[in-house]
């Protein structure tokens, strides 16, 4: 049985692992991080759950464009 088409449940390597952890470090938003490893916000924050990351929070009532 073949895994579907899109990146549900691709693997996460070390490079990218790294990449979060030092994106995360530096205080990038979820969506910022997300762009590079093309991986979907919701992903993001799993996976930072997973390995015990700190997000930078956006507060709540703010949009994404600062309006």
């Amino acid at each position: 049985m073949s895994g579907p088409a899109y990146s549900a449940g691709r693997q996460w390597t070390p490079e990218e692992e790294g990449l979060l952890r030092s994106m995360a470090a530096a205080g990038e938003s979820v969506a910022v991080i997300a762009t590079p490893l093309k991986r979907s916000a919701a992903s993001i924050r799993k996976r930072a759950r997973i390995l015990g990351i700190k997000l930078a929070r956006v507060p709540s009532g703010l949009k994404a464009n600062g309006k």
